[in-house]
């Protein structure tokens, strides 16, 4: 096969809230990227992000048939979601209450990264600290103060393990 034919993706492996918190999240974010005029807030899907990796398409199916493997062996669980933090220089985000449950679903994702090794110098990237942003790249000035606190999040969905 000639390197013609290959192809470099990029994939992300998230969680998924139902679709209600989902637009409520998009809501806050569109919000946001109005008030403070930060690009990225709307256009990716809200979700807690679990790994990104880089691979060739042809080893897709590979690496499916083993994420569905640890899927179909991890029990759904709740994910508790409460108000915001930010990492002061840079994010605002939504604080995961509940998150033993995703650094263990994390944990369980790390024995099969080897599948997602592209080469040496592109690893998977595993997420440390789980969470929902709502904007990144961020001036000084976009506090979380000026998150608008009828906006606050309480709210909860139960974790779903699928592979596509």
């Amino acid at each position: 096969m000639s390197n013609q034919n290959l192809h470099q993706c990029e994939y992300v492996l998230i969680l998924v809230a139902h679709d209600e918190l989902c637009n409520k999240i998009k809501y806050i974010r569109e919000q946001f990227s109005k008030k403070y005029k930060v690009p990225f807030a709307s256009y990716e899907k809200p979700g807690i992000t679990l790994l990104r990796f880089k691979q060739l398409d042809l080893r897709e199916e590979k690496i499916v048939n083993h994420l569905h493997n640890t899927a179909k062996e991890y029990a759904p669980f709740k994910i508790e979601l409460k108000n915001f933090s930010s990492y002061p220089a840079h994010s605002i985000y939504i604080n995961i209450e509940s998150k033993q449950q995703v650094s263990n679903l994390i944990k369980e994702l790390k024995h099969v990264q080897r599948v997602m090794k592209f080469d040496k110098f592109n690893k998977p990237h595993f997420l440390e600290d789980p969470n929902i942003t709502i904007a990144r790249k961020l001036l000084p000035s976009h506090s979380i103060k000026n998150v608008d606190n009828g906006s606050l999040i309480n709210s909860s969905f139960k974790s779903i393990l699928f592979c596509i």
